[in-house]
């Protein structure tokens, strides 16, 4: 499976609306998200550290 990740932080109103470029979304509050050690998850585990927030780390497979 192919899959592209694309990660917003906006303060917003209003209706999430799917559409054939937005198949599926999932809203996770800061203190849920969990971290892996690479690319994308050291980014997120920035931001989060950066909001107050210790992630837990995974480990890659």
């Amino acid at each position: 499976m192919n899959q592209i990740i694309v990660g917003y932080h906006v303060q917003a109103t209003g209706v999430i609306t799917l559409n054939e470029e937005l198949d599926s979304y999932i809203l996770v509050p800061p203190e849920a998200c969990l971290v892996w050690p690479a690319g994308t998850g050291l980014a997120l585990r920035d931001w989060l550290r950066g909001r107050g927030h210790e992630p837990e780390m995974i480990k890659l497979a």
